[in-house]
């Protein structure tokens, strides 16, 4: 999402518009989006491997990428992906910005979050060669 928001100055509504090359199902992952303005969320939900399973054996994902302006002012993305403490098959709640810094919500941990400036981010990129 952090990408298109760059290129289009808004987030992707529909899986399809992330070109993400891979489809909305995988064996073990189902894949939804949801956007709004200043927010997109992703989601991996996980699968059961059969109808006599009763539960997944694999963890749940969601991650969201924000929009806001930081302390020079510059519009600015920032990135959290959070996965399940445990096994499950739930789409999760989605992580929040508390005072410019993503929090993933109760019954996750976070993987890892990053942000950057909007502005001269292609010029940036450009020079990763």
């Amino acid at each position: 999402q952090h990408a298109r928001y760059i290129e289009n100055k808004s987030f992707a509504n529909f899986f399809d518009e992330l070109e993400a090359g891979i489809g909305r199902e995988t064996p073990h992952h189902r894949y939804l989006v949801r956007a709004t303005p200043k927010a997109a969320f992703s989601y991996a939900i996980a699968k059961k491997e059969s109808n006599n399973q009763k539960l997944p054996k694999y963890k749940s994902f969601v991650g969201a990428t924000f929009v806001y302006n930081n302390s020079k002012g510059k519009s600015t993305t920032i990135t959290i992906i959070c996965k399940s403490d445990i096994p499950g098959s739930i789409q999760l709640p989605e992580p929040t910005l508390q005072n410019n810094v993503p929090t993933c919500p109760l019954g996750t941990s976070s993987l890892g979050h990053y942000s950057r400036e909007i502005i001269n981010e292609v010029k940036r990129e450009d020079n990763y060669q």
